[in-house]
């Protein structure tokens, strides 16, 4: 009976055992998964910018537009580089909220560790 006993003390273990392996190897799964993540998010924030010619228009079109009436032509022009510097704006802070939630840090937290200040 001991002997008996002691077989399944051992093949308990041996079960344990196997099932921490296993449960380890999910963690390191998802803490590589979410390695992959925030390289990817990261890299899209970066890709998320305003083109320097389109942010050159913007600026001009802008101040031109403080100094009087702007021909139609250059009034959609202006409007079009806002829309898209508003998209682009709202794209990044949907990336940096993806990227706060896998890190479960709060927004701002995340804003201060990336050096990212308010416009």
């Amino acid at each position: 009976m001991s002997a008996n006993l002691n077989t399944r003390k051992i093949h308990i273990i041996e079960q344990l055992t196997k099932l921490q392996d296993e449960a380890i190897i999910l963690q390191i799964e998802n803490l590589m998964q979410n390695e992959s993540s925030e390289v990817e998010l990261l890299q899209a924030l970066n890709a998320c910018t305003f083109p320097d010619e389109e942010l050159h228009d913007l600026l001009e079109l802008t101040e031109k537009r403080q100094f009087g009436e702007l021909p139609e032509d250059e009034r959609t022009r202006l409007f079009d580089l806002i829309k898209k510097e508003e998209q682009l704006r709202l794209e990044r802070v949907n990336i940096l909220g993806r990227l706060a939630q896998l890190k479960d840090i709060p927004l701002l937290e995340l804003a201060e560790q990336l050096d990212i200040q308010a416009a």
